[in-house]
């Protein structure tokens, strides 16, 4: 049975040992989300009407500082260890990336990029939520051949087993934990489908083409309209922001392994903090300005 399988099997981090150099599975499926990503990104963005050397550049940027971001968060957070493993900071493929780094600076090249070279930052936001979510869906499964990302002991059918040397202090004498990083890409798949039909939707109805309604009264059609702007407004990423974050901060709660606050994690705290400002931006400075446009 399938199952007896993963129940018995401790994966090995290491895919080819060639002695001074190693490919590990972590950095193999990265690299797997990486260009599935971009792949999204380009077809998208190319339907979009976005040029070629945007498509590619403000990537290149997004990705460049978004990595060096999640190596930077995850490295503070586990200060202590790398100041005396100060090296350590760049074995990468050892794991040890955090994500909300990532977004942090990833967004912040996006924005400079946007804003340099006159581009649509919405437009490019929507696409991304769609290409960013793909490549997390692939990149989580690298968590469970590097023993992480596993919540509280459990007897339930999904369950993985944990090898004595990666269980957190304390949780010595158990065998089987959550695999949350399999909860993760599962949810992530319904939020992948819920932002691909409101992609489909922002194409069948361009308000940059403007729109032709009959027989349409005008409480429907101002509804119409304020779904539209929404979207055109960077809806789609409004919508995976704060679907991806509810979703982290929920299983924040099983997670081992990490320093608590009053029974609140260091993630719990920025994934907070992040939905505050970015809630905050959007609400009364978007949708605000909007909304009066639309009444007027």
């Amino acid at each position: 049975m399938v199952l007896d399988f993963f129940y018995n099997f401790y994966p090995n981090r290491v895919l080819f040992d060639f002695g001074v150099f190693k490919i590990y599975w972590y950095g193999l499926f990265i690299f797997i989300g990486l260009i599935a990503s971009f792949t999204v990104y380009y077809f998208l963005s190319k339907k979009q009407n976005i040029e070629k050397k945007h498509i590619f550049d403000s990537f290149f940027w997004m990705i460049l500082f978004g990595f060096i971001g999640a190596r930077l968060f995850y490295v503070l957070y586990y200060f202590l260890y790398y100041l005396k493993n100060p090296l350590k900071i760049f074995a990468f493929w050892d794991g040890g990336i955090a994500i909300l780094g990532g977004f942090i600076f990833g967004l912040i090249a996006l924005f400079v990029y946007c804003k340099k070279n006159k581009q649509n930052i919405f437009k490019i936001l929507n696409i991304l939520s769609i290409s960013v979510i793909v490549g997390q869906i692939i990149g989580r499964i690298g968590n469970y051949f590097n023993q992480e990302l596993f919540g509280l002991p459990t007897n339930f059918f999904l369950k993985i087993p944990i090898s004595l040397e990666n269980r957190p202090i304390g949780f010595e004498k158990y065998n089987f934990f959550m695999p949350l990083f399999l909860y993760e890409m599962f949810f992530n798949l319904t939020i992948l489908l819920i932002l691909f039909l409101y992609y489909k939707k922002s194409l069948k109805n361009n308000l940059g083409q403007g729109i032709m309604m009959k027989d349409v009264n005008v409480k429907t059609f101002r509804a119409n309209m304020e779904k539209l702007t929404f979207i055109e407004k960077g809806g789609i990423f409004f919508i995976y922001i704060n679907l991806y974050c509810l979703l982290r901060f929920i299983l924040e709660f099983f997670r081992l392994g990490e320093n608590k606050f009053y029974g609140v994690s260091y993630n719990q705290i920025m994934v907070a903090f992040i939905l505050l400002v970015f809630n905050s931006v959007w609400f009364f400075k978007i949708r605000k300005k909007d909304k009066t446009k639309i009444e007027k």
